[in-house]
């Protein structure tokens, strides 16, 4: 474990000084375009990570867009698909009621 977490800290410092070496380089319009791209990557990361959630086969259900109802759980009773609350069994089974 210890030699997995040194690796990994000395793959961040590699990382951190190269950046730092493309920083250098750059102009202020392309340090910003740089920046910008970075937050796009971030927030497509994040998204993804959100979507692919629900594709875990351990955890079925957990994408918002496979249950409707978690999209806005606020709605009023007569918008949403199912109108009473999912007991945790149903939230197990991906939001699916069995009668």
């Amino acid at each position: 474990a210890r030699e997995v977490a040194e690796a990994q800290a000395a793959l961040v410092a590699l990382r951190a000084r190269t950046e730092l070496r493309v920083r250098r380089v750059l102009t202020p319009a392309q340090l910003q375009t740089f920046r910008d791209l970075r937050l796009q990557a971030r927030r497509n990361q994040r998204l993804q990570r959100r979507l692919n959630s629900g594709n875990n086969p351990r955890r079925p259900g957990r994408n918002a867009l496979d249950n409707p109802n978690r999209l806005n759980p606020n709605a009023p009773a007569d918008q949403k698909l199912n109108p009473r609350p999912l007991t945790p069994r149903e939230r197990r089974r991906g939001g699916l009621r069995r009668p």
